[in-house]
């Protein structure tokens, strides 16, 4: 990591030291402001007492020689509460877009009953949602889904 100086300063969302260029008006870098962009989207689909929790999770794609038992780089998972299929999807098409994960590296999707904490679907990387079980199950439409 570059250290920060007058002509450097790190960036206040991350640390890192940029060119004084690539800071906006808040100090914050380009990658810090479209992943606070992402999480105000995200939140806007949140929902405290939705009925469903979704997964948000990447694993390394050994096409690209990363290891799949971790993460990627600078990707968080998450668990997001949401109230219905139709955001479960929304979040996992939003989470995927902003992190500019490929269709090797998403595992998320597990939609979660938040009462029961058992698997109710699972959102593919398309954005669809199928029933939760062994391949292959039914396809869930999401306009009549809740």
């Amino acid at each position: 990591m570059k250290t920060a100086t007058a002509t450097n300063p790190a960036c206040a969302g991350c640390g890192y030291a940029w060119d004084i260029l690539a800071l906006d008006e808040r100090g914050l870098c380009l990658c810090c402001v479209a992943d606070r962009e992402c999480q105000a989207k995200l939140g806007a689909l949140a929902d405290k007492r939705g009925k469903y929790v979704v997964v948000l999770a990447t694993c390394g794609n050994i096409d690209f020689g990363q290891d799949p038992n971790r993460s990627l780089p600078g990707v968080p998972k998450k668990r997001l509460r949401v109230a219905s299929l139709q955001a479960a999807s929304q979040a996992c098409r939003l989470y995927i877009a902003h992190y500019e994960v490929g269709g090797g590296a998403w595992v998320g999707g597990a939609v979660i009953d938040h009462k029961t904490k058992v698997p109710v679907a699972k959102i593919s990387y398309n954005g669809r949602a199928w029933q939760w079980g062994p391949y292959p199950q039914p396809e869930i439409s999401l306009e009549v889904a809740s």
